[in-house]
């Protein structure tokens, strides 16, 4: 049976910015490394747009697409710094390459915020997948990143759970049991695509 897992970081951008101002000189004054709220921004026809906030911007009302002028009257502390795409992607090639030499010789990124592991097979490299999955989780949120985790038998399952059911502990849905779990999230969770908006009207 395939069991593919469905890493999920949340704060990805914010928490890799964080991450790298961690690891840089200590003389540097950065912003970053401030406890205020802290978000990324893209241009967007002459205004600037929140592309993507951390834990703390989040609990203030704060989201993706929202002028940078109307967060900050959420948040007059919040931080705000370019949004960095390529270094974001990279970013998670590196974490695919730590993954694939730990628990599988099958990870990918899931862009922009996720990699995807196809663990068949490999779960007793830990003694059962239930420890493969806690060792995962654990190193993950060791390394300062906010992380949700699921597996199942289908790598849309693990998508969609993992990303609609928060938990603190990576959601096992047992072989056979997608169908079940995938019943219960929101139509939103299943990637649709909306071919209506493709369509051509009828002439006449």
């Amino acid at each position: 049976m395939r069991r593919v897992v469905s890493l999920f970081l949340p704060h990805w951008s914010t928490d890799r910015l964080r991450r790298k101002n961690a690891n840089s000189s200590p003389e540097r004054h950065d912003p970053i490394a401030c406890d205020a709220p802290l978000v990324t921004a893209i241009p967007d026809h002459g205004r600037r747009v929140i592309a993507a906030i951390d834990a703390g911007a989040r609990a203030l009302g704060i989201k993706p697409g929202m002028t940078v002028t109307k967060a900050r009257s959420l948040a007059p502390e919040l931080r705000v710094v370019d949004a960095e795409p390529d270094a974001d992607l990279e970013g998670l090639r590196r974490l695919a390459l730590w993954a694939g030499r730990r628990y599988s010789p099958f990870v990918s990124p899931d862009a922009p915020d996720g990699l995807w592991l196809d663990i068949t097979g490999c779960a007793s490299l830990f003694g059962t997948e239930k420890e493969l999955l806690k060792d995962l989780h654990r190193r993950t949120a060791a390394s300062g990143l906010s992380v949700q985790i699921a597996v199942a038998d289908t790598a849309g399952c693990a998508h969609a759970v993992a990303r609609h059911v928060p938990a603190g502990r990576p959601v096992t849905i047992e072989p056979g049991g997608h169908r079940k779990a995938i019943a219960i999230l929101p139509i939103s969770a299943l990637r649709l695509v909306d071919r209506r908006a493709k369509r051509t009207p009828l002439a006449g």
